[in-house]
């Protein structure tokens, strides 16, 4: 059964094209969103988002309008640290993270996001936006060599829902190589494999970093889904990695959207587009 909430104190991540293309195009959307922050619904912001602002725009003009949403909306205190901090303290300690650690204090956060911005006008933008493409198509390619190991492993049964495949996938032999893969790609660390699994549920940004990796297994897999790899697929999976501190995940990314939608019920947010919060936000409650 579907149950209604108040969005109101909801923490909200929105994905960096929200802020990008979708409120550029529609500044009345920005409007009600601001509406929606004096409402009382909570916008949890990263310092991912504003490195993609910053490093894949050779506008200026355009980056700072976008910089200029984010600052106005994203809630001071709930500006998060970066997802390999919020996973290496995870692995380190298989507890739920504290609002203390996942968030910088207001005056940390406002120094930390300013240094990016001063360090983006600063550069040479060409230099910089070469770089970061660089490091994004390298990424890219690893992720897809990790994905391509295990898939060479695992079958995907398109008469199995997402949750039925995720559910098998954890009690495969298969399980411990995603653990290992993401544990080291995204935090460095060598946890203990059956700790992590007992711990699973517990330890939330690294469960929604294995089970991204495993929708987007998955979803590539399965001829039904019909989606395939994207360029932009690490940088979609961290932001919906470290959204995992919030309530809802709002991107207007179509294809990546039906990939954590497949997986709704394994997150621990609701992935929404960025139409469709609009229009929750406009009526004050949304239905998960």
């Amino acid at each position: 059964m579907k149950r209604s909430f108040s969005m109101s104190r909801q923490k909200v991540y929105l994905d960096t094209n929200v802020f990008d293309s979708f409120f550029r195009s529609n500044p009345e959307a920005f409007a009600r969103c601001q509406s929606a922050k004096k409402r009382g619904v909570l916008f949890v912001g990263s310092i991912e988002v504003v490195q993609e602002i910053a490093n894949n725009r050779t506008d200026l003009r355009a980056a700072k309008q976008s910089y200029r949403r984010f600052m106005d909306i994203v809630s001071p205190y709930l500006l998060s640290r970066p997802r390999t901090d919020l996973i290496k303290r995870e692995l380190s300690t298989l507890a739920p993270l504290t609002d203390e650690f996942a968030f910088y204090s207001r005056k940390v956060a406002r120094q930390v996001f300013d240094d990016i911005w001063k360090d983006f006008e600063s550069a040479d933008i060409d230099k910089v936006c070469k770089a970061f493409c660089a490091e994004r198509k390298e990424s890219f390619k690893n992720d897809r060599d990790q994905d391509r190991e295990i898939a060479e492993r695992v079958t995907v049964d398109p008469a199995l829902s997402f949750d039925q495949f995720w559910l098998r996938f954890t009690q495969m032999e298969t399980f411990p190589d995603l653990v290992k893969g993401v544990a080291d790609h995204e935090g460095g660390l060598a946890p203990d494999i059956e700790e992590c699994r007992r711990r699973l549920d517990s330890i939330r940004t690294f469960k929604t970093a294995m089970v991204i990796t495993a929708a987007q297994i998955y979803a590539y897999l399965n001829p039904d889904c019909k989606i395939k790899p994207h360029k932009n697929d690490t940088m979609d999976a961290g932001h919906a990695i470290v959204a995992s501190q919030a309530d809802i995940f709002v991107t207007a990314d179509t294809p990546f959207l039906k990939v954590l939608k497949l997986a709704e019920g394994s997150l621990p947010y609701k992935p929404m587009s960025a139409e469709e919060f609009v229009a929750s936000v406009s009526s004050g409650s949304c239905a998960p």
